[in-house]
């Protein structure tokens, strides 16, 4: 601080701006650094108060530039300004309500479509509606029951002192096996996981026995940081970006334990060692996570993702592979089974498609996506009245998505059923104004019934 110039605070300003846009989290960390700062330079009598003021003016003046662009700009895109992202509702809310050990470990497909599908059926359809639903839902949360919620803060800062990788969308230790220098860098044996279960409690004890030199600063702004992240799920990728300083802090903790030892501060090398110790055991328990399912799990997952890309590239038959190879990991995965089926539909081969679909609407009798999926293959198959049941309990079960409708009003029609047909086709207008098929249905139903065409712009 005694050699900073206000040119240099700007830059930090700046950086702190493109930081928070980039992951809000760091907002608490990002305060008590300004706020130790001001701290710092008023404790120097010999900067002058102007100096202090511009300095900080400056940093502060950075960070309003790049925050003001932001929310200029997500104004005009979005339609309301602010520099948060609208996502952080929905993770608020992952973290913080009756269910969160469930919501937290949501992953990617039908999981967390189920609580998108929650927010729709509240009437929360755009973005913006979804931030503000799971924002208020959060709060009401906390406003029910505060004690619980703290619990839950609490134990995700133990979470985030965990040694392991956490998995949130994606598993790094599944990544091991095609990236050598990965496999060297992260790896982990039973609770324990490294680089994080060393970094840590080194850390922690050079915080201690250094603590009048560097200790306080980085306590706090570790601290700071570790409030941030336990307000949504716990994840290692939220805390990689404290892993310069915690890296810095460790090798001070080294350096602080090995100067002891050879010093023969036996109460310094006690207390360092000890503190060692706590936050060592602290990181390897619990030794399992709810967060960290069985690698059969992720394997599948890698694989079927792996399948949907190829799949979706028009290499149908490489998806294909990929998608049997993810059953056989976890022959009970019904988002797997849909894939593979709708793969095998997409290839011509629909009465193997069939039973794919069927075993997938078995393991998840709940999820409209795989019943919509298994009526359509079944309307193909000459079984219209089928999948007119099924499709009825899809649009129960997600009453907000045209396509549900759409598809039932093909179903009916199938039947010669067109003036049910024609309530369905205009229900999923109604959801989704402007759907090209919809229009083209509705039109072809209309003449079919005789019924009368709405008039038309010349």
């Amino acid at each position: 601080p005694s050699t900073a110039s206000p040119a240099s605070f700007l830059l930090a300003g700046i950086a702190a701006g493109l930081e928070v846009a980039n992951r809000p989290i760091v907002l608490p960390a990002m305060m008590v650094v300004w706020c130790g700062s001001l701290i710092l330079m008023r404790s120097m009598r010999r900067i002058p108060r102007g100096r202090v003021a511009a300095c900080l003016g400056c940093s502060a003046a950075g960070f309003a530039l790049v925050a003001g662009a932001l929310a200029l700009a997500k104004g005009q895109c979005a339609g309301r300004a602010g520099i948060l992202p609208d996502n952080g509702g929905i993770n608020f809310y992952l973290a913080n309500n009756e269910n969160w050990r469930q919501t937290a470990c949501a992953r990617p497909g039908a999981e967390w479509n189920r609580i998108l599908r929650f927010a729709r059926e509240n009437g929360a359809v755009s973005v913006a509606e979804r931030d503000i639903f799971f924002r208020r839902k959060a709060w009401e949360y906390f406003r029910a029951s505060p004690m619980v919620f703290l619990k839950g803060i609490a134990i995700r800062l133990h979470m985030f002192l965990c040694g392991r990788e956490i998995p949130r969308n994606v598993d790094l230790y599944e990544y091991r096996v095609a990236s050598p220098p990965l496999a060297a860098l992260a790896w982990r044996i039973g609770g324990f996981g490294f680089p994080f279960g060393v970094l840590w409690p080194l850390a922690a004890a050079g915080a201690v026995v250094a603590f009048r030199r560097v200790g306080f600063p980085f306590a706090a702004m570790a601290m700071a940081f570790a409030t941030g992240a336990a307000f949504f799920p716990a994840a290692g990728r939220y805390r990689i970006m404290i892993a310069p300083a915690v890296a810095v802090m460790a090798a001070v903790g080294a350096e602080e334990i090995a100067r002891a030892i050879r010093e023969r501060f036996a109460r310094r090398v006690a207390c360092g060692l000890s503190v060692f110790a706590v936050v060592f055991l602290l990181s390897a328990f619990p030794a399992h996570l709810p967060e960290e399912r069985s690698p059969e799990f992720f394997r599948a997952e890698l694989m079927r993702l792996a399948g949907l890309e190829k799949f979706e590239s028009g290499m149908g038959d490489f998806g294909e592979s990929l998608f049997r190879r993810a059953a056989g990991l976890a022959p009970d995965d019904a988002e797997t089974l849909n894939y593979l089926a709708c793969a095998l539909a997409r290839m011509g081969r629909k009465y193997e498609a069939l039973g794919f679909a069927e075993r997938a609407a078995a393991v998840s009798p709940d999820e409209p996506a795989y019943l919509a999926n298994l009526a359509n293959l079944l309307m193909a198959g000459g079984r219209p009245a089928e999948a007119e049941v099924l499709l009825l309990r899809a649009i129960t079960l997600d009453h907000g998505t045209a396509e549900l409708r759409i598809n039932l009003g093909l179903c009916l029609a199938k039947q010669g059923r067109y003036a049910e047909a024609i309530e369905q086709f205009e229900e999923g207008l109604r959801l989704c104004p402007g759907h090209p098929l919809a229009s083209q249905f509705l039109a072809a139903a209309r003449e079919e019934a005789g019924a009368p065409r709405p008039p038309t712009c010349p």
